[in-house]
């Protein structure tokens, strides 16, 4: 059996991601633009499991940002992996 090959990583220059964000600013998920996640459609697909529980989401405030990975590293990564004490969804 031969190793597997990932494909080739996009330049840092040319990635993009949407960053889900909760209404108080805490970032939360993050969906990079690919072949299989075009639009922001896509995006919402791929965060939520169902239509209404992505209708929820967006209902108490859960919005989206389209940057570029430097924004991304600059501006949300720091934020993703703490733990939201504003209250996220509720």
């Amino acid at each position: 059996m031969s190793p597997r090959t990932l494909p080739p990583r996009r330049p840092q220059s040319e990635r993009r991601h949407w960053i889900f964000i909760y209404r108080c600013g805490c970032p939360f998920g993050l969906v990079e633009e690919s072949t299989s996640y075009k639009s922001e459609d896509d995006a919402w697909d791929a965060i939520y499991d169902t239509r209404a529980e992505e209708r929820q989401a967006r209902a108490v405030g859960v919005r989206v940002e389209f940057v570029d990975h430097a924004t991304y590293e600059r501006d949300f990564y720091p934020h993703m992996t703490e733990r939201c004490t504003h209250g996220g969804m509720s």
